[in-house]
């Protein structure tokens, strides 16, 4: 594992993503949280008033359901983007151990085990580049990971070539 200052083109793509995960949690994360909060507030009130229906007893469920959610799915990306600040990223030289497909709804994805113990998920991470497509990934092959120091379910790039020094 070595350790590379990040080109213009990386830090630029980096700063793309920040402003527009930073834009969807302002534009609509955030207003589907306050109107969520509007409605559990509105079931709460409806307990204390003694006037609770079917209504009252599901939106605490949903709203725990999608708080828990959110911190499965959502957060980690956003956790993230403090990491998204630093000038130098890490690369691993791997070999691929084992490639498994499988198709969700007619796309496919790869699973993609290497000796290094980092794996690619092609359905769970976020890959920022692929310079080889997953497709003509094999067992056998040699690849560079580059990764931000820090970062989970996000890799930078993933090459079959040597690392540019």
């Amino acid at each position: 594992m070595t350790e590379v200052e990040l080109t213009k083109e990386e830090k630029r793509i980096l700063r793309k993503a920040l402003i527009s995960r930073v834009a969807l949690l302002f534009g609509a994360l955030l207003p589907v949280f306050i109107f969520s909060c509007y409605m559990l507030y509105l079931a709460v009130m409806s307990f204390v008033e003694d006037n609770s229906d079917m209504f009252s007893y599901i939106v605490p469920i949903l709203f725990v359901l999608w708080c828990l959610g959110a911190r499965k799915y959502i957060l980690p990306q956003y956790r993230n983007l403090f990491k998204y600040g630093k000038a130098y990223k890490q690369i691993i030289e791997t070999t691929v151990l084992d490639v498994r497909r499988s198709q969700t709804r007619g796309i496919p994805f790869f699973y993609i085990t290497t000796d290094s113990g980092v794996v690619i998920n092609t359905k769970s991470n976020v890959i920022f580049y692929m310079d080889v497509p997953a497709l003509e990934i094999e067992e056998g092959m040699k690849l560079c990971l580059h990764m931000i120091p820090g970062t989970r379910n996000e890799i930078l790039r993933v090459a079959a070539r040597e690392p540019v020094k």
